[in-house]
């Protein structure tokens, strides 16, 4: 580690600047040693930190993402435990799909998995008759959550079906 990194310096320095050797404690190697220690404790922090930064970004992109879909299981009692019991295993299978799928979807990259477990969803909330104004509101929000994602999924250039 750092000890090593001082160690090979020094013998560097005493190699290449005999005046090194003439005197037991030299302070100007001393020093050298010193500055090195610190830059090399201040790159090792910054690389820390920037490791952490991208870990906690990450995190937090896997966190927004595995929520996105959970209102749809919520809001869907309005319809009763069929419905809600259904849409629970669909937001399941989406949120799995998103973890197997996640390399491809960070680069930017459309899942087939994760696609079809949108479509899915959004085939169950097409298929529900709404009978009252929260039933309503529930399938208009849902809607526009599942149409998000699927533009989310689109790669740049291709076009939402219609």
């Amino acid at each position: 580690g750092m000890l090593e990194v001082a160690r090979r310096t020094l013998a560097v320095l005493r190699r290449t600047v005999p005046a090194l050797k003439k005197t037991e404690h030299n302070e100007v190697a001393g020093f050298l040693v010193a500055v090195i220690g610190v830059a090399y404790a201040v790159i090792a922090g910054f690389t820390i930190i920037v490791l952490w930064e991208h870990f906690t970004e990450a995190q937090n992109a896997t966190k927004a993402e595995a929520l996105r879909a959970t209102p749809l299981e919520q809001g869907s009692r309005v319809f009763g435990p069929a419905t809600q019991a259904r849409l629970r295993r669909e937001v399941i299978a989406y949120n799995q799909s998103v973890l197997d799928n996640w390399d491809t979807i960070k680069q930017g990259n459309a899942s087939p998995q994760v696609r079809a477990n949108i479509d899915a969803m959004f085939t169950t909330i097409e298929n529900l008759r709404p009978t009252t104004d929260a039933q309503r509101a529930f399938i208009h929000e849902a809607e526009a959550r599942l149409l998000d994602r699927i533009e989310a999924e689109c790669p740049k250039g291709v076009g939402l079906p219609g």
